[in-house]
């Protein structure tokens, strides 16, 4: 069976990370970085960032042959089947997030697009990005390919931490995939297979990872859901703590 062409837009920590790891799983991957002295690093597999594992996982992958890096849009883009946006999301002063970035990176796929690919969102959006998404690749793309061109859109949040994120990918909790297209769903949960196939082949039978299927909007609203609720966490076992110093408790035994 050929492997999944990947193209990863992006390689900051969730961009990097996703490309050394779908090479790791038996993927052939394209990470693109326009920036002369970071494309540099990474060619050299060396991350732009420490993170425990990742720079290992990058030699390894460069060396099979599985994962390469460019500046080539063109390149990236007609060499893969699905394309990660792995881009920054910052917010700004005012609390919006700006995704001038991810627009400008859609753009940059369309204008060179060659057929049907699958638009995948990994960076933090806000709700309703991937319908948005749609509308502004399909406004780039030239007009003689929008007769023969066709993109799906999923979301696929990512939950890394810092210091394990490569753990994490490979051996996550639960993978989320959202999408109102099921077949492009069903394409990139089989992108995810080795992944879960791993788990179990690892022992880890009794923490295997929960492939969590919604509708586009959904998995865009879990990932702010999940946000939020780790907050609240730390924010309880906070006032918990605080407590426990009035009362004599020990919050060590109380959490």
């Amino acid at each position: 069976m050929e492997p999944h062409r990947v193209a990863v837009i992006g390689s900051g920590y969730v961009g990097t990370v996703a490309a050394a790891c779908f090479a790791s799983t038996g993927a052939q991957v394209v990470g693109l970085e326009i920036d002369a002295a970071k494309l540099a690093s990474l060619q050299r597999a060396r991350a732009l960032f420490f993170e425990r594992g990742l720079d290992e996982q990058l030699a390894c992958a460069t060396a099979s042959g599985r994962l390469r890096f460019t500046d080539d849009v063109a390149d990236a883009v007609r060499n893969s089947d699905f394309i990660f946006f792995c881009v920054g999301t910052p917010a700004g002063s005012d609390g919006h997030v700006d995704v001038g970035a991810l627009a400008e990176a859609a753009r940059a796929v369309a204008r060179v697009m060659d057929g049907p690919k699958i638009l995948v969102t990994k960076s933090t959006v806000p709700i309703g990005t991937g319908r948005w998404l749609e509308t502004v690749v399909d406004d780039a793309l030239p007009p003689s390919r929008r007769d023969t061109s066709a993109i799906s859109i999923v979301a696929n949040p990512e939950f890394l931490r810092q210091g394990s994120a490569v753990e994490d990918f490979l051996h996550p909790d639960r993978i989320v995939l959202g999408s109102d297209e099921p077949d492009a769903l069903e394409r990139v949960a089989d992108l995810y297979r080795p992944v879960l196939e791993q788990s179990f082949d690892d022992g880890r039978r009794d923490a295997l990872p929960r492939l969590v299927r919604t509708n586009l909007t959904s998995a865009e609203t879990l990932k702010y859901a999940s946000n939020a609720f780790l907050a609240l966490k730390v924010s309880f076992v906070n006032e918990i703590a605080n407590i426990c110093e009035l009362t004599g408790g020990d919050i060590t035994l109380v959490a």
